[in-house]
């Protein structure tokens, strides 16, 4: 059983100690953690960035009550970028999801979708698929392999008339492979 103990204090600083021996301190957005009484901690760089104040409080309202910090926000971003950096890489392998709005009463829409998506089954992994009112249908589907191929067949599917939105969200998973491999 693991019990957790939670403390904040000031904003600045959260506690969470765990009874298997292990402590974690997070200390002005950088997690501290210490196992058996050995303290580990990432190291962080400081930088300064040169802003328009109402761009900066916009982004400030947008994130209010989500991040503690505006550090933890931008850190978020940088590494959403280097996702979507390393996801332009044509060869390499994703996941995600491609979701569609569509029209079912398009005569041979869903039959082409259905289609596309048989013929390249190892792609498709699993469907979600709701009735958003009489006439439009939302569609989620998991998707899994090459980006370029991803990309291609899924801007097919899109493109097809009564299909009103689509949209692929994809993240790399090639390193998230090799880790669990080791």
């Amino acid at each position: 059983m693991l019990f957790v103990f939670y403390l904040k204090i000031l904003r600045e600083f959260t506690l969470i100690f765990h009874l298997d021996s292990q402590l974690y301190l997070k200390v002005k957005g950088s997690w501290i953690y210490s196992k058996l009484g050995v303290i580990y901690m990432s190291e962080l760089k400081r930088f300064g960035v040169s802003i328009e104040e109402e761009l900066l409080n916009e982004f400030d309202d947008i994130n209010q009550g989500i991040y503690e910090s505006r550090s933890e926000a931008i850190r978020d971003l940088i590494r959403q970028s280097i996702i979507d950096a390393e996801n332009e890489d044509e060869e390499s392998e994703v996941v995600g999801t491609l979701t569609i709005i569509y029209n079912h009463h398009k005569k041979g829409l869903t039959d082409k979708m259905n289609q596309l998506q048989h013929d390249y089954h190892c792609l498709f992994k699993s469907n979600l698929h709701l009735h958003l009112d009489a006439e439009f249908c939302l569609e989620v589907i998991v998707v899994e392999g090459p980006y370029a191929k991803l990309k291609e067949i899924s801007s097919r599917i899109i493109a097809l008339k009564g299909v009103k939105q689509g949209r692929l969200t994809v993240t790399n998973i090639e390193g998230v492979k090799m880790e669990n491999e080791k």
